[in-house]
């Protein structure tokens, strides 16, 4: 496995897969190699997983047949399901909120504001619905809890009760938000 090191000005060391599913150590500035390595082969299993979930995400990405994507047209229908669907779901969840907007984030689905402003990423529009379900629902939720508090996930929960599946899900699909 190769490792890439980067000596920053920090306190700890922080290990992380890349979007291009390589391994990167951040590291203090003269933090000897040999604590990096015990560092790394301490964390093996979870870089492991990681590499597996990448290598997922990868192919949840070839599925979606990305190469002859219309961007410009799947921001159009991208607007009008997220439209559809938040309009749903304020009305089920009694929540109003003050605006929606599509983003373009390259890190996050969707957000929202203290002002109540909605943005989902047009990219979800490419994935199965029910996570577009889920990310509306979890930023509505929002509206009432501006934090990931237990009475956030509660309102969550009665929504959407595979929350938990369905964020899982959608963290395979993490790399989405890198291509496009």
């Amino acid at each position: 496995m190769k490792i890439e090191i980067k000596f920053m000005t920090r306190r700890t060391l922080a290990l992380m897969i890349t979007s291009k599913g390589k391994v990167l150590v951040k590291a203090p500035k003269n933090t000897p190699e040999k604590y990096i390595i015990s560092f790394v082969e301490s964390k093996s299993s979870w870089i492991q997983k990681k590499i597996a979930n990448f290598s997922q995400s990868q192919e949840s990405l070839i599925n979606l047949e990305l190469e002859n994507l219309d961007i410009v047209k799947q921001k159009k229908i991208a607007k009008n399901l997220v439209s559809e669907k938040i309009e749903y779901w304020s009305q089920k969840m009694q929540l109003d909120y003050k605006n929606v907007r599509l983003s373009s984030a390259r890190t996050r689905w969707g957000s929202c504001t203290h002002e109540n402003t909605i943005s989902i990423n047009w990219r979800l529009s490419l994935l199965p619905l029910e996570l577009l379900d889920y990310v509306i629902i979890h930023e509505l939720a929002h509206i009432k809890e501006k934090n990931h508090s237990s009475k956030f996930w509660n309102i969550v929960d009665k929504y959407c009760a595979d929350f938990k599946i369905l964020r899982k899900r959608l963290k395979s699909f993490g790399q989405i938000l890198q291509v496009i």
